[in-house]
């Protein structure tokens, strides 16, 4: 069974997968202010760089250091309105190769360094 979601995006475009991921990013390191700000750490989100080996299916990939940890991210070729739907039909991001909608995404991207025992 194919999970609601991750099927391959057709259409897509590079162009509109980069725009998509600017506005991502800026959801990405507000969440990781707020993180921050509430339990003291994390907050730290680099710059992301393109990695089109991961390329696959219509989704662009690139990878992002989010607290000192790489995260891949890779951005259906769609125009972000679309990708913020949240029925089956609407194509999911992959973070670390696990789809997620957009609404949740920006969580899971969001990685807290592990505290130490």
């Amino acid at each position: 069974m194919i999970n609601p979601g991750s099927q391959p995006v057709d259409g897509a475009r590079e162009e509109l997968a980069a725009a998509s991921l600017a506005a991502f990013l800026v959801e990405l390191r507000e969440q990781a202010a707020l993180e921050r700000e509430t339990r003291g750490a994390g907050g730290e989100v680099g710059e992301p760089v393109r990695d089109s080996t991961a390329d696959r299916d219509g989704r662009f990939g690139w990878t992002i250091t989010v607290n000192g940890q790489p995260v891949q991210v890779l951005m259906p070729g769609l125009e972000e309105a679309v990708l913020r739907g949240l029925d089956a039909q609407t194509p999911c991001l992959l973070i670390n190769r696990e789809a997620r909608w957009w609404s949740s995404a920006v969580y899971a991207a969001a990685a807290l360094p592990r505290p130490d025992r």
